[in-house]
């Protein structure tokens, strides 16, 4: 499941996400960014080069960030220390931090009997940091420390995320701001309007659709058969989702009450329409491709196994191997008793409690529900789909919207890439002349589309 952000207020403040919120504000705590993954190291330096912006507060305990906190102890003051903020023009703020027994707490986050634990030892010098963070009233912490990250849910107060989790809560805040930074320096920024930044962010998702549609168009150009736009459909539907997708993640991260729920149920359901349409298009293109004629257009789907073996009968032996797959037939099943229910018993939001933590809202399932159950089961964790059984079966529905759309988007673009789209070319042209990948041009320069795919 996708964690929630605990929000750390003071009197009169509005969460982040909310309208009229307060800046989001991340501590960056990385001492140790050598042994990072290409994807982690990435997104630190990315979060890093967004320290510049104005929208965001992401103070960081390297000494080179523009932006640092620190945490300063006098042992003559009584066990009082400061948390010191500061900025490029200095003093930022300086806040009073109790210095806590950190052997004491080390031992019991970590639930050893011993001081001499060398896991203690390790954790020791990271655990003022993530109390300084606390008691500053900060949201996230961005860190690359092992110990750290290995107590999430001992703290969850805390918010500690990797790098690459932290990009994500921070890519998704700033669009829900409308901001669509793309790269940040000290004096200014380079940005999209938000129709090009999930463009951008469809296109770079689905790679394989450069050829494809270009392949589309040829035809058209030819055939005048709407080819074209049954192309389009496939990307459009695919931005549609990431923005539906989006917008059930704004409301996750708000506090939970009816509003929120319906908000993100409406959008829920329109990203599980605009997914089975993706699909559907494909179908469709792929039945020109082939010239297969049975069965109805209108049962023209890859759930319907007649097509699939019509396109195999035809020479689509790697299309029909791609959505012959049991994962993509499970996945197809889960997204379409999900979609189905608005034809049928829709799904009910509802919110849940325990424990005396904050409301979360789950999304209860009322029809097919042993299909959701044993579908997702076949995709592999439960809780990473979002699916649940804690009243029935059920979904959380951001952690669901947020798979579904990485899965739908895997397979659109698995397609679109098995599909010998070069049947659809007018006699003499040949597959060389296609558009095989995106532009050299600005809009699509490498670095942008690498940053909007880490944020995105």
């Amino acid at each position: 499941m996708i964690e929630r952000v605990h929000w750390r207020l003071t009197a009169g403040e509005r969460p982040p996400f909310e309208r009229d919120g307060r800046r989001l504000r991340v501590t960056v705590h990385c001492p140790n960014p050598e042994g990072l993954s290409t994807e982690d190291r990435l997104a630190l330096d990315i979060i890093r080069e967004l320290a510049h912006l104005k929208s965001l507060r992401i103070a960081d305990t390297d000494s080179a960030a523009p932006w640092q906190l620190s945490i300063e102890v006098e042992a003559d003051q009584g066990g009082f220390g400061a948390i010191k903020l500061r900025g490029p023009n200095g003093a930022w703020a300086d806040i009073a931090m109790h210095h806590r027994p950190w052997n004491t707490e080390a031992i019991h986050l970590l639930g050893v009997g011993s001081e001499s634990d060398p896991r203690v030892q390790q954790l020791l010098p990271h655990l003022p940091i993530v109390e300084g963070h606390r008691q500053a009233q900060r949201d996230v912490l961005v860190t690359t420390v092992p110990e750290l990250l290995a107590l999430r849910s001992r703290a969850p107060d805390a918010n500690i995320r990797t790098a690459s989790e932290g990009l994500k809560v921070i890519g998704l805040y700033l669009r829900a701001i409308e901001d669509f930074t793309v790269r940040s320096y000290s004096n200014g920024a380079d940005r999209f309007d938000r129709g090009l930044f999930y463009w951008v962010l469809c296109r770079e998702r689905l790679p394989s659709m450069w050829r494809y549609f270009a392949a589309c168009l040829r035809h058209a150009s030819v055939a005048h058969d709407n080819t074209e736009y049954l192309g389009s459909s496939i990307l459009n539907r695919s931005v549609r989702a990431l923005q539906a997708k989006d917008e059930v993640g704004f409301r996750f991260f708000q506090r939970q009450n009816n509003s929120t729920r319906d908000g993100m149920l409406y959008h829920f359901d329109f990203l599980t329409l605009m997914l089975s349409g993706a699909f559907d298009a494909e179908a469709r293109v792929a039945r020109r491709a082939y010239q297969v004629t049975k069965p109805a257009l209108r049962t023209t789907t890859f759930r319907n196994e007649g097509f699939r073996r019509a396109l195999e009968a035809a020479g689509g032996t790697e299309l029909a191997q791609v959505t012959g797959d049991s994962k993509f037939l499970a996945f197809q099943q889960f997204l379409g008793a999900l979609r189905n229910t608005v034809h049928s018993a829709g799904l009910q939001s509802a919110a849940f409690e325990r424990d005396g933590q904050p409301q979360t809202s789950i999304v209860r399932v009322l029809e097919d529900e042993a299909i959701v159950w044993s579908s997702s089961g076949e995709l592999g964790k439960r809780e990473d789909l979002g699916v649940t059984n804690v009243a029935g079966v059920a979904i959380e529905p951001y952690t669901c919207a947020a798979a579904l759309t990485e899965l739908g988007l895997f397979y659109i673009d698995a397609i679109a890439r098995s599909t010998d789209i070069e049947r659809l070319l007018p006699t003499g042209t040949t597959v060389d002349e296609l558009l095989s990948a995106p532009p050299d041009d600005a809009t699509f320069r490498p670095d942008f589309r690498q940053r909007i795919g880490a944020m995105g």
